[in-house]
Formats: structure tokens, C-alpha cells, sequence
């Protein structure tokens, strides 16, 4: 099944693309995912754009206004207290870029880095509770954080959002598991490796998929090729967006 109502608090819930040209960003991710969207009307939003797949909300798009920051995609864990979350955030060696914001009735969100300095955001919901279809083809289904230490990221991701690491069958790696279920990924970067939290998109082919993406626009990060899960790649949408797309073995519930 991979219809969602609900989230259990300390998972990954929503993903948004941080976009300098809304245009362009909107027209790639519809001929690359044939995803539907609608911009807000409210003028505060400056824009922001809800993608749609099979009429539900998938992932979102808002304005990257700048200020030397590239465009990105980020990963919001969903939380029931935002305020109280960002507070332990930044008691464990965070720092907290956004504090608790209401958005509309539909979620309370914040926005934060690590202690690496690697973006992340939590998301509190009320009648948005994030992605309402993941790990079906053209949506989300992981999100992979590289860091310059793990040691120190399996520390302070642990005790903000309960995530208990567990090695990885990779050499510096780790999958992060709340629950007994296997919610996000970490690994040690390798030299000149950017440090982030990746999104990554279940496709039927990756193969397909990331030409594609070429052929709209997009250019090719890391071409396909076989991993523990399948079949990845990863590409970076016109505005320098870097994402995964994974065709996976056994994917998730």
C-alpha cells in the first residue's frame, strides 16, 4: 500500500524542491514525473506549488530566493510539537534557520541544520499530513543524508527524532530504522562529495527515467547503475537540484 493518512512522528513525511525559476521547475517535473500541479493564490507564498500524482499531493515547490544557496530538495520529518522539536534541535548542536511557522491550518513547520550544517525540516501536521502516495513509481521513497560525520549525525538524529542507526551492508553507512521499520539511510561522504540530505524517487526504470530527464532538461550526476536496492541514478533538474531515482528490488509499504 503505499496510500497514506497519517505518520508516525520521527518520519519522513514531505519533500519539497527549494526552485529559482518556478517555470522551468514546475514544466521539468511534470514531463519527467507527469506530475499535475497548482500554485497557491495567496501572495505570501510567493508561488509555492503543490505537485500532484493521480490526484494526490506528492511534493511540493517553493521559491529559492537566493542568497548563494543552490536550488535543493529537503526532507520534512513529521513531529507532534515543531516548536518543542527545533528547541531539541538546537540543544543538541543544531541550529534552527526557521522557527515554528503555521502555514495556512495545514502544518507547522520549521527548518533547520544539523551539526554539519546540512539542511533539514520538520513538519508538524494538521490537514496536510505530507506526501499522500510514496514508494509508488514517481514518488518519494527514501531520502540518504551524506555527512562529513556520521558519528556525530547518528547522535544527534537519534536523539531528536528516536532514529536508531544500524549498519549498512556499504562500508561507512548506516540505515536509520524507527520502529523496526527503515526510514532513511546516512553515510560518511567520500572526498568532494557534497554534504546533504538526498530525496530519492521510485521509478519503474531508472534507466528510462534518468534519459529522460536529459532530454528534458535535467543533466546526469551519477549515470544508472546497479545498488543494494536495484537500480539507481542521479540527476539534477535544470536549476541544479540534485535527486536519486530508484528502481527498487522489494519496494517499501
Amino acid at each position: 500500500m503505499t496510500a497514506r493518512t497519517s505518520y508516525s512522528p520521527g518520519t519522513p513525511c514531505w519533500v519539497d524542491v527549494l526552485c529559482a525559476d518556478a517555470e522551468v521547475g514546475r514544466a521539468f517535473y511534470r514531463d519527467l514525473f507527469g506530475w499535475d500541479f497548482q500554485i497557491s493564490a495567496d501572495p505570501a507564498a510567493g508561488g509555492y506549488t503543490l505537485f500532484y500524482l493521480e490526484g494526490a499531493v506528492v511534493a511540493g515547490l517553493g521559491p529559492n530566493s537566493g542568497g548563494g544557496l543552490p536550488d535543493a530538495w529537503v526532507t520534512y520529518t513529521s513531529v507532534t510539537d515543531a516548536a518543542a522539536t527545533l528547541a531539541t534541535i538546537a540543544r543538541t548542536g543544531g541550529s534552527v534557520l526557521m522557527g515554528a511557522t503555521p502555514i495556512e491550518g495545514q502544518a507547522t513547520m520549521g527548518v533547520f541544520t544539523d551539526p554539519s550544517g546540512i539542511l533539514g525540516a520538520v513538519w508538524q501536521p494538521d490537514t496536510h499530513i505530507g506526501a499522500r502516495l510514496v514508494n509508488q513509481p514517481n514518488t518519494f521513497t527514501w531520502s540518504e543524508l551524506s555527512t562529513p560525520d556520521l558519528h556525530a549525525a547518528k547522535a544527534f538524529y537519534g536523539e531528536v527524532f528516536g532514529w536508531e542507526a544500524t549498519a549498512a551492508e556499504a562500508g561507512d553507512a548506516v540505515v536509520f530504522m524507527l520502529d523496526g521499520r527503515a526510514i532513511g539511510g546516512a553515510h560518511e561522504a567520500a572526498l568532494g562529495e557534497f554534504s546533504a540530505w538526498a530525496v530519492w524517487f521510485a521509478v519503474n526504470d531508472c534507466d528510462v527515467v534518468a534519459s529522460r530527464a536529459v532530454e528534458v532538461g535535467g543533466t546526469t550526476v551519477l549515470a544508472p547503475m546497479d545498488m543494494g536496492f536495484g537500480r539507481g541514478a542521479l540527476v539534477a533538474a535544470p536549476g541544479g537540484a540534485v535527486f536519486g531515482l530508484a528502481a527498487i528490488n522489494d519496494p517499501a509499504p
